[in-house]
Order: C-alpha cells, then structure tokens, then sequence
C-alpha cells in the first residue's frame, strides 16, 4: 500500500510539474513611456529598497529602457543620473536577446568590447546575413549605439543592401518595429527612406536632402559625421538622381566626391571601381582628368583606368595604361615581385586575365631559381592557364619552375609564401602531369591521356583531380578499376584524419573537408559524409565561391538539383570570371529545367538587380 501511494504522489509531482511549464506566463508587453518615467524617477526615491528595485526593474527591461535611460542621464537628481549611467553601461555590455538566431548572437557577443573599427566590422556582417536575420540587431544598434557615426554606418549598411536588391516580405515590418518611436537621426534616415523607396523622384530627394545636410555637418561638427558616411550618400545619391535623369545633379556630385577624397588613392580606388561598377564612363573620364598625378603613382590605380578606358572604347589609352602600370615597381627585389604577384591576383578576380598573366610572367621571369614567390606565381599562373582551358601553357608554367628542382625527390617540400595545394614537389609534378592529361584528352587522345595520369599516381601524391580523371576514365580493366577505388578510399581517409588531427571547427580544416567532398561527389564517396564536411567547411571559412561550387557538386551527386542549382548560383556569383563554376552553372540549369524545376524561383531570391547603366544615345552632363 506505501508503495501504491508513493508512485500515486509521484504521478501526481510529475504532471504538476509538466503543467507549470506548458502555462508560462505570455510575455509582458513593452513599458509604456509613462511606466518608464515612473521608474526613472524611482530611482531617485527617499526610500534605498525603491531605488533598488526600479534599478532591477529597468535593468530586467533592458534595449526598451536605454532611451529612457539615456535621457536619465542628464537628470537634475544626481542618484538618478548615476543609477542610470550604470544601467546604460550594464545593459550595452551585452547586445544578445533570446531567442535570436545563433549568428546573430555570436556577432553580437562581444560587440561592446570592440574598437570601431571591430563593430563596423561586425554591422556588416550582421547586414549581409540571409533572410533579414541581422535585421533587427541593426535597428539596436541604430537606436542604441553610442557613436553616433556607427549608428549612421549601421542604417547606411542596411540601406545600401536594399538599394538594388530584393527586399523580403517581412523587411519593412522589421524596420517599423525595431525603429517606432526613435527621433534618432540614423533611425529616421531609415524610416523616411522606407516612405520614399518606392517613388524615383522622391527617393532622389531624400538622398539629396541627406547628403547636403551631412556634408555641412562635416565641417561644422566632425565628430558626428565622417567622410565616409558622405562619400556613401553621396553614391546613394548619384544613382537615384541618373534613374530619374538628373544627370547635371549627378556630375556635381561626383566633382564632390572626387573633392572629399582626392588625395587617398584608397578611397580614389573605391570610386573608380564604383564608377565602373555604374558603368558611368563620362564619370571616369572626369575623375581621369582632375587626378592624373595621384594615378599615375599607383599600379593599382592605373589598372582601374586602364579598365574603364577599355569598357567606354578608349582601347589604346587603356592599353598605355596598363602597360605603365606593369613597368612600375620594376626592381627584382622580393617586395617589387610581392606586389607584382598581388596585382596579378587582383587582376584574376575582375576578370582581366590578360593583365594578369604579364605581371605574373614578369614574376617568374625576375624570380630567383626556387624562390617563394616564383614557385607560387608559377602556381597561380598554371591554374589560371587551366581554368581558361589552355593546359598545354599550364603545364608548361609549372615545367619552368619543375626544372629548378630536377634532381629533388617527389617528397621535398615545394616553397610557397602561403598555404597551397602544392605541398611537396611530388605535388607539383602530379598537377603538371594532370594538366597534360587534361591536355590530352581535349585532343581525344586517351592513350596518351592515361599515360600522363599514371605518370601523376607515380609521384604517389595522389591529387584528388586524377583520381577523379581515373576513376572515369573509359573502357578500363576491373583491375584498374579495382587500383583506383583502394586509391581513392586511401585519400579520402587521409582527408579524414587531416580533419580529426585540426579540429572540425578550425579555420584550417575548411580545405580538407572540401577536397573529401569534391572527391566524393565525383566518384562514389560517402555523399552524407561529404554533405555534413561540405557545409563545415563554408562555415568556417565563410562563403567562398570554390567552397559553394563544393557543396552544389554534393547535393547534385546525391540528386537534390534545386539545392545543387541553388549553391552553383551562389559560386558563380562569387566567381564571377571562373569559367569552370560557369560552365557547370549551366549543367545544372539543364537538369533542373528537365526535373520541372522553377530556376525563376532560385534565382530571384539570389540576384540583385543589375546596377542602372547609361545607353550609348543618353546624353551625359561630363561630356
């Protein structure tokens, strides 16, 4: 009987207990402005345990009491000043709330403790996470930060991302709410801007009206503004008033723009590559003609103009001024080659191959035998020559620099300046016998294909690109067949204890986890395993165009083609000049049209809309 009513008593704590959690209390509404003065004042009570408690009451209110508390601040009762000051400071040391995405919390986590330069850092981040996550943390720090010009930074972030984007459903929602009621000046640039969007001409107005008045508080109060903030309403500016033809007001201020940054050839950088970006060439022409000098002394400058004298059909100045900025920093110095290889990669990544294939022969050409960075450029050059499809000169690239080492063994270490697929010279010379495969088989001849392949295996180094050429190679043995599966499971558990030994959430595992899952989706690798180490690698190193073109081989190995055209989408969008990602891009649009799939669909909530360029027979103010 004493055991029947202990269990009875049992059941009976269990379902009171379930009970008490599944009837939590809603969440209160937010204070009434009135429910917070009477705190404020409170605070300042004859009676210490009142203070106490207003102290707790608004510290449990928090975000929602900083304006309040702010005002608090100046407050004649010098209690209810320092309680407040106290309050301001406890509830800024932490910018998380419940509930919010796990992202969004990790930005946020530190956030206090960052200089300026570190929160900048981390608004736009918070801006450029998907599906408005960041959204209502930029409205806290809109209200509540306490550099004014961060604020500022914060909504000009947020609205610039919109300017030529796809704003999502929920977007002005979030901004109403995270936003009412804060007479803040960042806070009504947002909402006065959600009330002209929609309209050309007051949406050139308001971005006038705004960028006249911060330019004037420029020079009269400094420490509120920055040229920075300028520079960007004046470019929100710029674009709104050449959609609705106001094409003088546009050339004055881009003259401002030229004025406010005339001297920095970072920021004159930023311009001509916005300027082009716009497709604006009268523009370039004017910024040509007013800092010829600051220009001159920059390859990197050079090279900008030289592009948009290309685009607006000045060939052969472009072509002189490509030519002056390859003959700058012609030492053979280590420090001149250094920068002659880093404007080669710049160069890669707009696109202009051309230029970036002199600098880097420049390189290889001046290098000393051996050396870090003519072994690297070499490196870059070959993979460029491979991804345009020319592997003869590939492989020639890498034979120049292989001859260096003739009589170095397969497992010597090949000298890089930075962390490379080319670890030992045995890897170097499996590439280079890869890309006369590749050779090879454009030219149909598969013997000699095979030939240079099982001249790469013999370096045993095993790079996961001839194994995937192996493993589909044509009419092969069952033995052969057999020798590249055991190869091909051997790399991949190589890969998989290089992950263990680094530690899965380490920056440095995001290579290896990709190259196990390249490998596996191209031959027959464990997909699961390659999806969960696909998607660990684009977390920890963040969205890289070679990772996500990764992650869509993946999903269109194990058949999810809207996932698989999805991330392909995003990879050529971040590689916007490797052939590769766009010639699988349209591999995948095929299957996904043939499966029934709505490629409209992916594609609107991926693109922005393309920036507004001038027709040929518009008349321009510059001209």
């Amino acid at each position: 009987m004493n055991v029947i009513r202990r269990l009875a008593l049992l059941l009976l704590f269990y379902a009171s207990a379930d009970s008490l959690f599944a009837a939590a209390p809603p969440a209160s509404p937010p204070p009434s402005p009135e429910q917070l003065q009477r705190l404020i004042e409170a605070l300042g009570d004859a009676n210490y345990f009142v203070r106490q408690k207003a102290e707790s009451d608004l510290g449990k209110i928090g975000f929602e009491a900083l304006d309040a508390l702010s005002a608090a601040v100046e407050h004649d009762d010098m209690e209810v000043a320092a309680r407040a000051n106290r309050l301001l400071y406890a509830i800024r040391s932490d910018w998380t709330l419940p509930g919010e995405p796990p992202q969004v919390s990790r930005l946020l986590s530190d956030y206090d403790a960052l200089e300026d330069a570190g929160r900048e850092a981390r608004i736009s981040q918070l801006v450029e996470l998907p599906e408005n996550q960041g959204v209502a943390a930029i409205c806290r720090v809109i209200r509540y930060e306490r550099s004014l010009p961060l604020a500022k930074t914060a909504a000009l972030r947020l609205l610039e991302s919109k300017e030529n984007g796809i704003a999502k459903p929920d977007f002005d929602a979030i901004l109403e709410k995270g936003l009412h009621g804060c007479r803040r000046e960042p806070a009504r640039w947002v909402l006065g801007w959600l009330q002209a969007r929609r309209n050309p001409k007051l949406l050139a107005e308001f971005w006038s009206r705004l960028a006249a008045g911060e330019e004037g508080l420029l020079f009269r109060q400094p420490r509120d503004t920055s040229a920075a903030i300028v520079e960007s309403l004046l470019r929100c500016q710029i674009t709104a008033l050449r959609a609705t033809n106001h094409g003088a007001d546009a050339a004055r201020s881009v003259e401002m723009l030229i004025t406010l940054r005339r001297g920095e050839p970072d920021e004159l950088s930023r311009l001509l590559n916005w300027l082009i970006l716009q497709a604006d060439w009268p523009a370039t022409r004017l910024v040509e003609n007013r800092c010829k000098a600051t220009i001159a002394q920059s390859a990197d400058l050079l090279y900008l103009l030289a592009e948009a004298q290309t685009q607006r059909g000045d060939v052969e100045a472009g072509k002189q001024s490509a030519d002056q900025a390859l003959e700058m920093n012609s030492n053979s110095d280590e420090t001149s080659l250094a920068t002659h290889l880093q404007a080669g990669e710049n160069l890669q990544e707009r696109g202009r191959f051309e230029w970036a294939i002199r600098e880097w022969d420049r390189v290889i050409q001046n290098a000393p035998p051996k050396s870090a960075v003519g072994t690297e450029t070499a490196h870059l050059l070959s993979e460029l020559y491979h991804d345009l499809e020319d592997d003869r000169k590939a492989a020639e690239t890498l034979s120049r620099v292989e001859k260096a080492f003739t009589a170095a063994g397969n497992e010597s270490p090949f000298p890089n300046q930075e962390e490379s697929d080319l670890a030992t010279l045995g890897s170097l010379r499996a590439r280079r016998c890869y890309f006369d495969a590749c050779y090879w088989k454009s030219r149909g001849d598969l013997v000699r294909q095979r030939a240079s392949l099982d001249k790469a295996l013999a370096t045993k180094s095993y790079d996961i690109e001839v194994l995937i050429d192996c493993f589909h190679l044509p009419n092969s043995t069952s033995d052969y067949r057999a020798r590249i599966r055991k190869l091909i499971e051997k790399r991949l558990c190589e890969l998989r204890e290089q992950v263990a030994d680094i530690g899965i959430n380490h920056a440095a595992a995001a290579q290896p986890c990709k190259e196990f899952a390249w490998l596996a989706a191209n031959t027959e690798g464990n997909l699961d395993e390659a999806l969960r180490l696909s998607e660990r690698s684009l977390e920890v190193a963040g969205d890289r165009g070679s990772y996500c073109d990764t992650l869509a081989r993946v999903y269109f190995a194990k058949g999810d083609f809207a996932n698989a055209l999805r991330h392909q989408m995003q990879a050529a969008e971040l590689m916007p000049h490797n052939r590769a990602v766009h010639k699988q891009l349209v591999v995948f649009q095929a299957k996904a049209k043939e499966m029934g799939i709505h490629i409209e669909k992916i594609e609107k909530g991926l693109k922005a809309a393309a920036p507004i360029a001038r027709t040929p027979a518009e008349p321009s103010p510059f001209d």
